[in-house]
């Protein structure tokens, strides 16, 4: 070992330098003590009077060295003591016992001013009775309660136990000590006072999870005392001017022992000034800490610098997150749905599911915008790696966007016209998806093809996928359709995220006002766009329907049937042949035929002939709620 210090000796200048800054550190105690020792048993009462001594520890706190959770105070030092007792019995003269010993003690202030310790010490002695002495081993343990005037002066009292040892081995003395000290603190460190903080952020901050970072930490802050006492009732909180609410808590401490550090959270109640960062960079932000030494209040005010990612920053970790761009109280959102969803309504098909006809109208309105998808093929990063995701207003403004900003759009319009969407991330195409309203057995009415459809919970979903977005809602629904049906013949169960549910986790972030301009589209080009995949719907969906009910009919010409086929005809616009088959159905007392050609005079404003329909429906049936709510239509368009 000598000799590799010896070839080494750069290595042990680096130990010395090493030990000489640990021990520069720490602070060191100088304790004076006076005590009464009463010697205890039988023997020693018999044999010693009550004395006393004195008593010198010298002692380094090493509690930054030995750390615990408990914030117990350690310590390790010199002690030695000069001991004085009468002899008993009658006889001359005293004994004299001159001690010195190595101690370890563990102190702890359960109040700012009050000092308990526990120590035991062990060492060798020497003893003198007359012209004779002896020297052996002696230990004590000893208990100590003070009062702490300022940090480096205390006043205490304390009692123990102390026995010594004779050559052999054997019990010589023992007794109880009690007594009276003081401490005095000596500092080795430099002169330093208050509180050093240092952050750790693994992470940079992502805006479009702002909201998140009040639960979820944006970094760890490491807090050392450098006070020249431990601090109480810590309290921290953190605020970063326009970039927050205002100064957000992070957390409580009891104590931070003297030159011991702890651990905390940073949480952050995050403004919508953050959503502001369009490229990467950072903010400054103040760490109030609040605290008590010695019972008086402090406030101590550190700058700390945070990372930030630019707002269309995302983590392909968790893909129920992309919820969190799509915002559908977006004033610019809102207008344009409402201006489509008011089209629709307008030159809504009688009977077909209005979610289909509105997302068809909202889909045609984005592309009659000129808003085209960039990735055909929806190619997605999703090992964890960033990627930029566009909010929706943005692709809105910029009129182009990738398969998943694409979808993210349109999902946004979705939910805004009150329509429950959701999305399906999937290895090289997006697909979004929105509810039809509709069970499982009432969407089988208006769809042939249910393999074209998700089932969810008995609820009808229509899918669409976005890397086929620029080629129409139609081709986008089968294209979604077949790649779904692949997946689910594989075995594989893809990942499907519904906003609302995903909400709850990752609420929506909102731009703020962006001043970006977005003309509507021209309503007739919308209009024509969205009636060409209605009539793709009804040749594709109810075309086989109605060619069935037909061959039906020819063996089984009952009203139900005649009934069902005027419903197919009327969905599908041919009005004259729903007329007519349901005309057949009436003539056989089918009483829903009459109602529903009631109703088609009614929106035809033949209210005469509504009427009479109406009529004949209550003339079989008096309480028959569907004829009665006609009239009543009746009697308020002709102003009764």
């Amino acid at each position: 070992m000598a000799s590799m210090y010896r070839k080494n000796p750069s290595l042990l200048f680096i130990l010395i330098l090493s030990a000489g800054q640990m021990l520069s550190a720490l602070d060191v105690n100088i304790r004076p003590r006076a005590f009464t020792f009463i010697p205890l048993g039988d023997y020693n009462m018999s044999h010693y009077s009550v004395g006393g001594g004195g008593e010198l520890l010298l002692d380094a706190d090493i509690s930054s060295i030995l750390t615990n959770p408990l914030g117990l105070g350690h310590s390790a030092g010199l002690v030695s003591s000069i001991t004085y007792l009468p002899l008993g019995s009658g006889a001359e003269g005293n004994i004299q016992l001159y001690s010195l010993g190595g101690n370890l003690g563990l102190f702890y202030y359960p109040l700012s001013r009050l000092l308990t310790r526990g120590e035991f010490a062990l060492g060798y002695y020497g003893g003198i009775v007359g012209n004779s002495s002896s020297s052996s081993l002696w230990f004590q343990g000893d208990l100590e309660l003070g009062f702490r005037f300022t940090p480096s002066f205390s006043i205490s009292a304390h009692g123990g136990f102390r026995q010594y040892h004779n050559r052999y081995g054997n019990e010589a003395l023992n007794g109880f000590f009690t007594g009276l000290g003081v401490q005095i603190v000596l500092e080795t460190r430099a002169s330093a006072s208050g509180l050093a903080v240092s952050v750790k952020q693994n992470e940079a901050v992502f805006p479009v999870f702002s909201s998140l970072y009040q639960r979820n930490a944006v970094a760890v802050l490491n807090i050392r005392n450098e006070e020249s006492a431990e601090i109480r009732n810590v309290r921290v909180s953190f605020r970063a001017g326009e970039y927050t609410t205002g100064e957000y808590p992070c957390g409580t401490l009891a104590m931070i022992p003297k030159n011991r550090h702890c651990e905390l959270p940073l949480y952050a109640d995050f403004a919508p000034a953050l959503l502001n960062f369009t490229e990467n960079g950072r903010i400054t932000g103040e760490l109030v800490i609040r605290y008590t030494l010695l019972g008086r209040e402090r406030v101590s005010v550190s700058s700390i610098s945070l990372r930030v990612y630019s707002r269309n920053s995302f983590p392909w970790r968790d893909s129920a997150a992309l919820a969190a761009f799509v915002s559908p109280t977006d004033p610019d959102i809102l207008e344009f749905q409402k201006a489509v969803t008011g089209l629709a309504r307008s030159s809504r098909w009688n009977g077909l599911n209005q979610n289909m006809q509105f997302a068809m109208y909202l889909y045609n309105a984005l592309i009659c915008a000129g808003v085209k998808s960039v990735n055909t093929q929806g190619e997605l990063i999703k090992n964890n790696e960033l990627s930029l995701v566009q909010f929706p207003i943005q692709t809105m403004a910029y009129r182009t966007g990738d398969a998943v900003d694409m979808g993210l759009l349109y999902g946004a319009l979705l939910e805004a016209a009150g329509i429950s969407a959701g999305i399906i991330p999937l290895e090289g195409e997006f697909i979004v998806f929105f509810s039809l309203d509709s069970s499982e057995e009432e969407a089988s009415r208006f769809f042939t093809n249910m393999e074209r459809l998700l089932i969810i919970d008995n609820e009808a979903w229509l899918p669409l996928a976005c890397g086929a977005f620029n080629e129409g809602f139609t081709n986008s629904w089968i294209k979604a359709a077949e790649k779904l049906s692949t997946i689910l013949a594989s075995g594989e169960s893809p990942g499907l995220y519904r906003f609302r549910g995903a909400w709850i986790n990752y609420p929506p972030a909102s731009l703020p006002p962006q001043n970006l301009r977005f003309e509507q589209p021209a309503d007739e080009a919308v209009r024509a766009a969205a009636e060409t995949d209605i009539m793709r719907y009804i040749a594709a969906e109810l075309g086989p329907k109605i060619s069935e009910t037909r061959t039906q009919l020819a063996s089984d010409p009952g009203g139900r049937l005649y009934n069902q086929l005027g419903n197919l005809y009327n969905w599908s616009g041919m009005m004259a042949e729903a007329k007519n088959s349901y005309e057949r159905a009436a003539s056989m007392g089918y009483i829903n035929a009459m109602n529903n050609l009631g109703n088609i005079y009614l929106q035809e404003k033949n209210l005469d002939a509504a009427e009479n329909w109406f009529a004949r429906v209550l003339s079989m049936d008096e309480e028959n709620d569907t004829a009665l709510r006609g009239l009543e239509q009746l009697r308020l368009r002709r102003g009764e």
